[in-house]
Order: C-alpha cells, then sequence, then structure tokens
C-alpha cells in the first residue's frame, strides 16, 4: 500500500548508513527490503550500491526474508517484483 512505501523509507536510511542490527530489527517487524519505493528502487538496490554485502546477505539468506520470498511466489517472482 501507499503508506507502507512511504513508512519502509526508514530502512532505507538505514540501509545507506549500513546498520546491520537496526536493518535486522526493521525487518523482524515487517518493514521489507524488496518493496520497491516510489522511484522503483528497493532496499537491495540500496545495499548493492552502497556495497553493503553483508545486508544482502541478509536479505536472501535470513530466516525472515526467505519468508518473504516464499510468500511473493519465489526468488524469481520476487525478482521480478524488485524491478517493476
Amino acid at each position: 500500500t501507499k503508506i507502507f512505501k512511504h513508512r519502509n523509507i526508514y530502512i532505507f536510511i538505514y540501509i545507506i548508513t549500513g546498520d546491520e542490527d537496526v536493518v535486522n530489527i526493521l525487518i523482524e517487524y515487517g518493514y521489507s527490503p524488496f518493496l520497491a519505493s516510489f522511484k522503483g528502487r528497493n532496499a537491495v538496490h540500496a545495499a548493492a550500491y552502497h556495497g553493503h554485502i553483508n545486508l544482502l546477505k541478509l536479505f536472501f539468506e535470513g530466516e525472515v526474508t526467505k519468508k518473504m520470498i516464499y510468500n511473493c511466489g519465489g526468488i524469481k517472482k520476487c525478482v521480478n517484483i524488485m524491478t517493476k
């Protein structure tokens, strides 16, 4: 929803700074690194752009994010959603 997309800005802020602890907490509370911003980017893009490899590992290997990937229909559909 539109409200959630604006709320998701918090995860972007901590991803840009590379704060893994806060990002992990935000993910546990339901902030999705896969949800696109109003510009079509998502937290995964931001982590890659800023070179935060550990955050990328968290997104694709973390237990909570694995469930997010499963819920959107698998990695191919989730990645497709991320790039639309």
